[in-house]
């Protein structure tokens, strides 16, 4: 028993050198590194659940991972540490025979409430030089916000069309009012004439003008935090696509599988009452006004459902 007891206690020596070593050459400046060792050390909970010292530690390379990939970005407010990230959703919508659609990733048989929007987090690689070609054709054209600056905003378009061009089984890309695009061509992002990007007959569109953005909009729980005393700042962005079918094979009744593995999309009839429902607590899939604008649906739900028949109103598409 004392033999064992040496050795677990040799194990969580070398795991925290390792952490330590980690933490000093993922973040930039040595205090925010030492304040997230002190941190990681005293978590005993993760969402509320009590962990293990080998969860602590796993849960510590997790978050210094993400961060050295720049999903995250952690910055010491006084003596707290804060921790941002940006996520970007596209609301691709299809309309045929006079009805729209907006495609949602179903759920997986363990996640049954997990319906989302195809999209992702931003990491290193979407943040493009603002001298590039692409980022000032994006940045001259864009509307003002009054909750990100164009620096953000374009970043998290190119996070859009990442993860797109990753998921889905066709191409995306950017259109500007110019008549240009942004695409990935030959592995690199460019600003192409329509003319010179390869022809497909079914691709993603997205609109560089029309997106709804959000702050801490899906808050943590106090208590049920991932990451205990590390406070969550959250920047989201939902952009609209639309698919562009030329010979108008598409037909909302089959699936559409995802590239990356995670499960299939189907396509939602956008009805006022399925518009309404997604984008209010506690789902919360859908932005509260971009769709319902740009097609001009009605506000509010035509039905008025009970708490416990929301999700069966999604569920049974």
């Amino acid at each position: 028993m004392k033999n064992e007891s040496k050795q677990n206690n040799s194990k969580m020596i070398n795991e925290l050198d390792g952490l330590t070593e980690m933490a000093r050459n993922i973040f930039q400046q040595p205090e925010i590194a030492e304040a997230f060792l002190q941190v990681a050390k005293g978590w005993t909970t993760s969402k509320g659940k009590s962990i293990t010292s080998q969860q602590r530690a796993e849960l510590s390379k997790k978050y210094l991972g993400k961060e050295q990939q720049g999903e995250y970005i952690t910055k010491l407010d006084g003596i707290k540490l804060i921790r941002s990230g940006a996520v970007a959703k596209a609301c691709i919508t299809l309309s045929k025979n006079g009805q729209n659609f907006v495609l949602i990733r179903t759920p997986s048989a363990t996640h049954l409430r997990n319906w989302k929007l195809v999209g992702g987090k931003q990491s290193n690689q979407d943040r493009i030089s603002s001298s590039s070609e692409v980022y000032q054709a994006l940045a001259k054209q864009l509307p003002d916000d009054e909750k990100f600056d164009t620096k953000e905003i374009v970043h998290l378009l190119i996070t859009t069309l990442r993860e797109l061009n990753e998921e889905l089984p066709f191409p995306a890309l950017i259109g500007l009012p110019s008549g240009k695009v942004i695409a990935w061509h030959e592995q690199e992002l460019k600003l192409l004439s329509i003319e010179d990007i390869p022809r497909s007959e079914i691709f993603v569109r997205i609109s560089s003008l029309d997106f709804e953005t959000h702050l801490d909009r899906n808050s943590e729980t106090e208590g049920e935090e991932r990451y205990p005393s590390i406070k969550r700042r959250s920047k989201l962005m939902f952009t609209h696509g639309e698919l562009v079918d030329v010979y108008g094979l598409t037909t909302v009744k089959d699936p559409i599988r995802l590239n990356d593995g995670s499960g299939q999309c189907r396509w939602i009839p956008l009805t006022p009452s399925v518009s309404h429902w997604l984008s209010k607590a506690p789902l919360q899939i859908l932005p509260d006004n971009l769709l319902a604008k740009e097609f001009n649906i009605p506000a509010g739900p035509l039905v008025n459902l009970q708490a416990h028949h929301i999700n069966s109103l999604i569920e049974s598409y």
